[in-house]
């Protein structure tokens, strides 16, 4: 894993951060995991990559999670421009459904 780990680290700042993208990051070693496919090891990837991106201050977007069963179907540039009229909008309701159904009392 830290192999992977180093080699990823060098592609960033090769290809990203001495580009200029500043927001783009490889986990700290202290803090990567190994996951495997349908694993918990990509959801808790994932928790901590968000706390990163929190520590990070203000952003304009927030994250898609990619995976090697992913594949864009659009260019980052026309994704922030489609995203850009909606700054501060949420396409996520999770919480939201969260919320609803806590008070029910039959979820066990």
């Amino acid at each position: 894993a830290e192999p992977v780990r180093k080699m990823m680290s060098h592609l960033v700042v090769e290809n990203f951060v001495q580009k200029g993208f500043r927001n783009v990051r490889v986990l700290p070693k202290k803090r990567s995991v190994v996951s495997s496919t349908a694993s918990y090891g990509i959801v808790q990837a994932q928790l901590v990559a968000m706390e990163e991106l929190l520590s990070m201050g203000h952003w304009d977007f927030a994250a898609v999670s990619l995976s090697e069963h992913d594949m864009a179907l659009r260019s980052v540039d026309d994704l922030a421009a489609t995203l850009a009229a909606h700054r501060g909008s949420s396409f996520t309701h999770t919480a939201r459904l969260w919320s609803e159904h806590e008070h029910r009392s039959d979820l066990s």
